[in-house]
């Protein structure tokens, strides 16, 4: 159960790599100087709800599902440096940016801040008590 209930947050995972891999210089030009960093959130954000739902979902490791907030949290934020940090260091014409990262993390903030709002407990009250 648990690959079922989490395939949406790998397949996240497997398109922030490839987007994050491609050569820089492949890359369309962005209409908006900062039309970027709003991509970074929102593939952050859609990494973070796609984690958030998986790891309360599943049912195969308890402690996954107790503490869902904390460790896709985790993962995200780490996530979205180590790919800025691998832009640097294995990536063809691409960079680390810390603005890429600060807006890698908001997205992340206000995902769990939305979920938290909106979603947390209809899911809870969909899968038990037990979260």
């Amino acid at each position: 159960m648990f690959w079922k209930h989490n395939i949406w947050g790998i397949l996240c995972i497997l398109l922030i790599f490839i987007a994050s891999a491609t050569p820089g210089d492949q890359l369309p030009p962005s209409p908006f100087f900062d039309f970027d960093k709003l991509i970074h959130a929102c593939i952050s954000a859609l990494l973070q709800i796609s984690l958030l739902r998986g790891l309360l979902l599943q049912s195969t490791f308890p402690l996954l599902r107790k503490y869902s907030i904390l460790i896709s949290f985790i993962f995200s934020v780490f996530y979205g440096w180590l790919m800025e940090f691998c832009q640097e260091a294995f990536f063809r014409n691409r960079s680390f940016d810390v603005y890429d990262a600060a807006a890698n993390i908001a997205g992340v903030i206000i995902a769990t801040i939305i979920w938290g709002l909106f979603f947390y407990k209809k899911m809870r009250q969909k899968v038990g008590k037990n979260v």
